[in-house]
């Protein structure tokens, strides 16, 4: 089977081979397919494939057990377009996201959502910075979620993965309180 990536897209499409692969896997409408890269990569196109037979329909597993860490929501992280985490937390929690000090990369990470959507952020860290920035694909996430300042993102490791910069996230509204003097 023959993949390429669109960065535009920031999505693979299979280019060959597709109907061979639905076939041989007997995949049908809802099972999903996810295109992972492994960590170390044998080669440049070396990608592992992961399908899930009626996939959207399960939701990942949010415990205690696999909670990692929590980010308070500020008005900025919602307004601007970009989460600050910080650095302690992504270095401990997602050591393949390697971006040295004075390094001004960007990688990209991976998490699904409650409702089993993934999302690509793209991280990035400078000296001058408290912690990591995730920016393109935050802002999409925060509408999609209707984010507000003092909500908060929960981040917990999924129980079966193959990339060590995916997480699965959740999202806590705070109280919502009217502000029109009644009760």
């Amino acid at each position: 089977m023959t993949l390429s990536y669109y960065s535009i897209e920031h999505a693979f499409f299979v280019t060959k081979g597709w109907l061979r692969f639905v076939k041989q896997h007997k995949l049908v409408a809802k099972d999903w397919v996810r295109v992972l890269r492994p960590e170390p990569r044998k080669h440049h196109a070396h990608f592992l494939i992961e399908f899930v037979k009626g996939g959207r329909e399960q939701v990942p597993e949010f415990n205690e057990e696999r909670y990692l860490f929590k980010v308070d929501l500020t008005e900025t992280d919602v307004t601007y377009g970009r989460l600050i985490v910080p650095r302690e937390e992504v270095r401990r929690h997602f050591p393949a996201i390697n971006l040295p000090d004075g390094n001004h990369r960007v990688e990209r990470m991976r998490w699904t959502d409650e409702m089993g959507r993934d999302w690509t952020v793209k991280i990035l860290y400078a000296d001058n910075m408290v912690g990591y920035m995730l920016l393109d694909g935050w802002e999409k996430f925060v509408k999609q979620h209707e984010l507000k300042a003092m909500d908060v993102v929960r981040f917990y490791r999924p129980q079966t993965t193959r990339n060590p910069r995916h997480a699965l996230v959740k999202c806590e509204k705070r109280a919502r309180v009217s502000k029109t003097g009644n009760g």
